[in-house]
Order: structure tokens, then C-alpha cells, then sequence
């Protein structure tokens, strides 16, 4: 078999790609990372664990959080911000375009990359704010509970 010559514009376009996808999730993970002192979570020193995918199970009994007591509000304050359907370009800070939170939908979609990126107490999700642990936990419980 003859070995296939390597095409330098299609080897760029590829380190490119993954230069940018690995730029998006540097971003995500930096508006929101694991603890790496929790072995359950995922991280860069272990990323192989994989994530808890949220079930009745790692929802608390007698919870009431929902999209309209709880989810919008949290998602309007911390996260929308940047994604957005509203925004496009340099208003988005980075964000990427297909990661928006405008609706219940868009949580109930994006729930698990949520968990990952926003729901560890130490997450730098969103960049540069400080969420009380407190309000925190409730962002993990909405979603452990399927962001009804």
C-alpha cells in the first residue's frame, strides 16, 4: 500500500478545528470546572471518570425546584449573559454558538454538559463570578432532578 501524501491545508483546518474546540471547552471549563479533590467528578487529572448522568436517583426527595422558580432565574443571572441566541460575535465573550439558555429546553438539553462545567462548588463557570455554594447546590439539584 502506498502511503497517502498529507495535504498541509487540510493538516492546518484539522489542528485548527481542534485548536478551537479545545479553545471552547477551555472556556466552559473555565466558567465552570470538577474539583479535582472529588474522585466521582471528572478532571484534568482524571478525566476518564465518567459523569453522573442525572436520574431520580441523585434527585432529593420533596424537591420543588423548577425551570420557572428556580432554573430561568439562574440562567438569566450567570449564564445567559454570554449564551445566548441574542448574541452573536464579541458579545458572546467566547461562548460558543451552539451553547445557548434561553429556554427550559435548552437546560434539559445541555443538563449534563451543565453539571460538568457549572455544578462543581469550585467552578469557574461563569469566569470571573463567585456563586455561593449554597445557590450552587440548588443549580446541581435542578438538574440532577432533569431541570423540570
Amino acid at each position: 500500500m502506498i502511503p497517502r501524501k498529507k495535504n498541509p491545508l487540510r493538516l492546518l483546518a484539522g489542528f485548527m478545528t481542534a485548536g478551537l474546540a479545545a479553545g471552547c471547552f477551555n472556556f466552559i471549563a473555565s466558567c465552570g470546572g470538577a474539583s479535582a479533590s472529588d474522585p466521582d467528578e471528572p478532571s484534568a487529572l482524571n478525566p476518564n471518570t465518567p459523569l453522573p448522568v442525572p436520574t431520580s436517583l441523585n434527585c432529593p426527595a420533596g424537591t420543588n425546584l423548577s425551570y420557572e422558580n428556580f432554573g430561568v432565574q439562574f440562567l438569566r443571572r450567570y449564564c445567559s449573559g454570554c449564551h445566548s441566541l441574542n448574541l452573536t460575535g464579541v458579545d458572546r465573550h467566547g461562548a460558543p454558538e451552539s451553547v445557548n439558555f434561553d429556554s427550559a429546553a435548552d437546560a434539559i438539553t445541555l443538563r449534563i454538559e451543565m453539571l460538568r462545567y457549572a455544578g462543581s462548588d469550585d467552578a469557574s463557570m461563569p469566569p470571573g463570578v463567585s456563586i455561593l455554594k449554597d445557590e450552587r447546590a440548588l443549580f446541581r439539584e435542578w438538574l440532577n432532578c432533569g431541570a423540570p
